[in-house]
């Protein structure tokens, strides 16, 4: 946040090179009943164990909710009572004391995943107690390394003044496969031992948000056969050609 203009300096434009919130972990540390309330809703995707024509439309939801056991604790056509609806229609997973989401915010390259929308449903009986986890794919705004804003990044070039995302610098890699050499028909991409994508010719190029050092390596039949390093002397943005 800059004192002189007031303008958030941060950039969150995670599918750039800007930073924002990548996973979420939440963690429930209480036990609510079915309708006790307190789930946690994404209101943009459908239970995917519910066949689409038993889903419930709102008006039907309304009416059960009102004449429940504590559908009287909220008052009629509040947003905690239509937020209520949409919790008991789209897919909510209910807090449990043994229990933990992990949902991801962003797609590999960097852009919002709109189905991560969430809330947090009112809680209509008893108490309930969660802890989030945050990770981001850059520093935080206000920690070394934070990405900013291209204008003020310059701003702060001209007069010389220190800017929290000097030494981090983030670089979005994309890796593709020309299919010129058939050996590569079948490869995948990793970083370091971990599975990323399929990296044939006809899939899509794989982009990804890394930084200095990040090793990445192309495998075919489970066998490194092209090991890649980031290096930042090569820009923000770099494409891989197998």
């Amino acid at each position: 946040f800059s004192l002189q203009t007031g303008q958030l300096e941060h950039d969150y434009e995670s599918g750039g090179v800007g930073g924002n919130r990548f996973a979420t972990i939440l963690m429930y540390m209480s036990d609510l009943e079915e309708e006790d309330g307190g789930e946690t809703v994404f209101p943009k995707a459908w239970p995917p164990n519910l066949p689409e024509e038993q889903r419930l439309g709102r008006n039907e939801i309304l009416e059960q909710l009102r004449i429940s056991e504590y559908g009287n604790v909220l008052e009629r056509g509040s947003w905690e009572e239509d937020l209520v609806v949409s919790c008991r229609s789209k897919l909510s997973v209910r807090p449990h004391s043994s229990r933990a989401v992990l949902f991801y915010s962003q797609y590999p390259n960097g852009d919002v995943d709109p189905f991560s929308l969430h809330g947090a449903c009112p809680v209509l009986n008893k108490q309930k107690y969660a802890a989030n986890l945050w990770v981001w794919n850059t520093p935080r705004s206000g920690y070394a390394g934070a990405p900013i804003k291209e204008k003020f990044r310059k701003n702060k070039e001209q007069s010389g003044a220190s800017s929290p995302s000097i030494g981090f610098l983030k670089i979005v890699a994309t890796f593709h496969n020309s299919g010129n050499d058939p050996n590569m028909k079948s490869a995948e991409l990793f970083y370091e031992d971990s599975f990323w994508g399929k990296l044939g010719p006809d899939d899509p190029p794989l982009a990804v948000n890394t930084y200095q050092g990040h090793n990445w390596n192309i495998k075919v039949g489970g066998k490194v056969v092209k090991a890649l390093a980031i290096q930042e002397k090569d820009g923000e943005k770099q494409t891989f050609t197998i």
